[in-house]
């Protein structure tokens, strides 16, 4: 399938069925994903982001950490993405939908080297190598960020040169990386900036394109 140019689909056919067997081999890892899965949980059976009736203190000690008051010790943003997923299969369905992003980190990655001249060949390897490697291999089948904020900057690398450029898509993308993660901004943003900016020397669209980018920092 490589061979055919069908990343998305060779990528989705290896991740998705570890995704779908992971919660049958392993507890949820410790850090991040214990919360988002509370997150879900909050969501999909109380449609709420109120925790402290989702947290099982008695069996889990360690999730009073999420009680935290007024703030959410980390962001919802990325459980409600991952809602539909997790309300038709529970923790199976959420790490489907990070699989399907992960495979469609592969798609983009392998289009942008075939736009620069890559061959065929070569992309092929590529692909395996980001199947294999860290964050595909790592977080595909595990509910943390680093799969979404993959997508926003490989989705962004291959909109920026798309025509007609598409500077919606790749500002929504960095606001949505930026709201799951701040950090996550730091290689989506500047993709955005550049889908603003103009390529003329027009002082006036110029205000528009840092005004712009302002705004989708603030959201950030």
């Amino acid at each position: 399938w490589f061979a055919a140019r069908r990343h998305f689909l060779a990528a989705a056919m290896l991740l998705v069925p570890i995704a779908l067997g992971t919660p049958h081999l392993t507890p949820p890892m410790y850090g991040d994903e214990p919360f988002h899965l509370v997150v879900l949980s909050s969501l999909a059976h109380d449609w709420d982001l109120d925790l402290v009736n989702n947290l099982d203190l008695e069996n889990q000690p360690y999730n009073r950490i999420y009680i935290t008051g007024k703030i959410f010790l980390h962001s919802p943003v990325l459980g409600v993405l991952l809602l539909p997923g997790f309300a038709v299969l529970g923790r199976s369905g959420a790490l489907a939908l990070l699989a399907l992003a992960a495979a469609a980190v592969v798609a983009f990655v392998c289009r942008r080297a075939e736009t620069l001249g890559v061959p065929r060949a070569r992309v092929a390897l590529l692909a395996t190598a980001l199947l294999l490697g860290y964050p595909l291999a790592t977080f595909s089948s595990q509910v943390w960020v680093e799969v979404p904020g993959a997508l926003a900057t490989a989705a962004g690398l291959v909109l920026l040169v798309a025509t007609p450029r598409r500077r919606g898509v790749i500002a929504a993308g960095a606001v949505l990386a930026g709201a799951m993660k701040l950090r996550l901004a730091l290689t989506a943003l500047p993709l955005a900036a550049i889908a603003w900016w103009p390529e003329s020397g027009d002082r006036r669209s110029r205000g528009r394109a840092v005004a712009a980018v302002a705004a989708m920092a603030a959201a950030v």
